[in-house]
């Protein structure tokens, strides 16, 4: 249901310090991550994410958690491993119709919530034993958030959700007679 990953590469705060232009926001993000270090003391960050092969979670989800650990946060990337077909199908007409798509405008059946939430409910039950009830546990797109709100309400953990999509570009339908754009 879930994998842990390790380390993917290996970011280093000094990577960027050649750079031009970077000095006063690598001095704020060095900041940032000591007032971030006190304030979390020995709990971990876990990062839940629900793919590791396209989207915004995919890209950046995998970036931030390295970037966490150069700013010397104890942090863990955990993808939430495809769903079976039928309830990939689910994630994908969930997500838009939160982004608005026209053509899904239907809400899921009795079933199909119940497949959603069950999915949810198992990828919870492997995460549990890793978590523990300090932790912050931050669940990124449409199918973590079930998964997020089980292990929410079972251990206590600090719970944040976050809909990547809204950053990242997407179809709009245009009027009839003219070409669709991306916004």
């Amino acid at each position: 249901m879930i994998s842990i990953l390790g380390t993917l590469r290996q970011v280093q705060l000094s990577d960027y310090e050649e750079l031009p232009g970077l000095e006063a926001t690598l001095a704020e993000l060095r900041h940032e991550a000591r007032q971030a270090k006190k304030h979390l003391g020995k709990r971990r960050v876990w990062l839940l994410c629900e793919s590791a092969v396209a989207g915004a979670p995919a890209e950046l989800v995998p970036a931030l958690t390295d970037l966490l650990r150069a700013c010397e946060l104890d942090a863990r990337l955990v993808l939430l491993n495809p769903p079976e077909p039928a309830v990939a199908a689910l994630h994908r007409r969930l997500r838009r119709l939160i982004l608005g798509d026209p053509e899904s405008q239907t809400g899921f059946g009795a079933e199909e919530a119940e497949a959603f939430s069950s999915h949810g409910r198992k990828a919870a039950e492997a995460l549990l034993p890793h978590l523990k009830r300090n932790d912050v546990l931050v669940a990124h797109g449409v199918g973590t958030a079930v998964v997020g709100a089980e292990v929410k309400q079972r251990l206590r953990v600090t719970a944040l959700w976050r809909r990547l999509a809204t950053m990242t570009a997407r179809r709009v339908r245009a009027p009839p007679g003219t070409s669709s754009r991306t916004s």
